[in-house]
C-alpha cells in the first residue's frame, strides 16, 4: 500500500494524495493494517470527490457572487485543496463566477500561511489592504487572512444559533454585500 507515506521529495500533488490517503486510512475500520484492496478503494473514493455530485452549493451562494460581480468586485477561490477543485467548480457552474482559483497544491502554500494570500494578490495586482477573505475556519481563514494584512470575515453558514455575533462573523455568505457597503 502507498499509505501512509512521508516522502518529502514527492511533488505537491503526490504529497496531497498521501495526506488524503492517511485521512481515509484512519477513517476505515481495520485491525491496524489497511485492507489489501485499500489502494483501489482509495482511488475510487478520491476520484468521486473530484465531481460535483458529491458536493452541494449552499443556498444564496450563486446570487451573492453574481451581486458582487455586478457591483464590480473581483472574486477568487483561495482554497487548501488540490487540482480536483477545478473540476468541482466547473461542474457546479461556479467557475464563471470567479476570476481566479488559488489552490494550495498549485500555489505551494496552505492557509494560514501568508504565501497563498500573496499569490492571490499578484494575480489581481492589488495590495493586501484591498482584499477581503471569507472563510469558515478561525485558524486558516480568519487568522491567515489577517496575518496577510487582509480584512476577513468568518462565515458560520448558520451552524449554530447559540453563537455570539462578533463584528468579523456572518451567518450566511449573502451578508457580504451589505458588509461591503
Amino acid at each position: 500500500s502507498r499509505f501512509p507515506k512521508a516522502e518529502p521529495n514527492l511533488d505537491r500533488e503526490s504529497r496531497g494524495l498521501d495526506c488524503w490517503g492517511g485521512v481515509v486510512l484512519l477513517a476505515v475500520p481495520s485491525a491496524g493494517e489497511p485492507p489489501e484492496s485499500f489502494d483501489a478503494y482509495f482511488d475510487e473514493l478520491y476520484e468521486t470527490f473530484a465531481h460535483a455530485h458529491r458536493w452541494r452549493v449552499l443556498p444564496g451562494v450563486v446570487q451573492t457572487l453574481e451581486t458582487l460581480r455586478a457591483a464590480g468586485y473581483r472574486t477568487a477561490v483561495v482554497s487548501n485543496w488540490d487540482k480536483r477543485l477545478h473540476t468541482v467548480l466547473a461542474e457546479t457552474g461556479l467557475r464563471p463566477l470567479f476570476d481566479a482559483a488559488v489552490i494550495s497544491s498549485e500555489a505551494g502554500w496552505e492557509k494560514p500561511d501568508v504565501g497563498i494570500f500573496r499569490v492571490a494578490e499578484r494575480i489581481f495586482g492589488v495590495e493586501p489592504s484591498e482584499c477581503l477573505h471569507v472563510g469558515d475556519s478561525r485558524k486558516h481563514d480568519l487568522a491567515g487572512a489577517r496575518a496577510a494584512g487582509w480584512a476577513a470575515l468568518l462565515v458560520h453558514h448558520a451552524r449554530s444559533h447559540e453563537r455570539r455575533a462578533m463584528p468579523d462573523e456572518i451567518d450566511f455568505l449573502s451578508e457580504i454585500p451589505t458588509r461591503l457597503g
